[in-house]
């Protein structure tokens, strides 16, 4: 949004520094031009799994997917969410070094692309896939705010969710 390139110039003008100017600065280039959305949207996704600095690059893709879901875009949505959920739950570092756990703390984010996309899957009529896709949130990260709404989901769709609870993963895990 305009406004939000207007904030984020405001800050570089006002000295914001290091890393966070460089995200500002990024995000300065993808709110101001369509064309980096573009880019940014077919190419992101990639990155985010090559790249190990990937957080700025997984809110920008993640704010143009939310975009195409607003306005109704369910394919191009489904496309870069596909993309998201698969680079977060990757687990090696991306040259091989460690397990990557930098997004572990982010509780509020676990399992959005994927219930995100199946929102998108419900709207394309393909209804077993959004099951499954919810049902991964649940399984995955149980006690996640997505895990709930992802239980809501799969019961208002009809879905049988004996057996399948939000804590069912954590007390298996623990």
């Amino acid at each position: 949004k305009p406004e939000g390139v207007a904030l984020l110039k405001r800050a570089l003008d006002q000295g914001l520094a290091g890393l966070e100017a460089d995200e500002a600065r990024l995000l300065v280039l993808v709110l101001a031009s369509p064309d980096a959305r573009e880019v940014l949207a077919k190419q992101g996704p990639v990155a985010a799994q090559d790249y190990a600095e990937r957080d700025i690059i997984d809110v920008a893709v993640w704010r143009i997917a939310l975009q195409r879901l607003i306005d109704k875009q369910w394919k191009g949505a489904l496309d870069l969410l596909d993309r998201l959920a698969a680079a977060r739950d990757r687990d090696p570092a991306p040259l091989g070094g460690a397990k990557d756990t930098r997004f572990d703390d982010r509780d509020w984010a676990m399992g959005r692309a994927h219930y995100f996309a199946a929102r998108a899957l419900v709207a394309l009529g393909r209804k077993p896939e959004a099951l499954a896709r919810y049902e991964t949130v649940v399984r995955r990260h149980p006690l996640s705010y997505y895990a709930q709404m992802s239980l809501s989901q799969l019961r208002e769709l009809g879905a049988d969710t004996t057996g399948l609870t939000t804590t069912e993963g954590a007390s298996a895990a623990g």
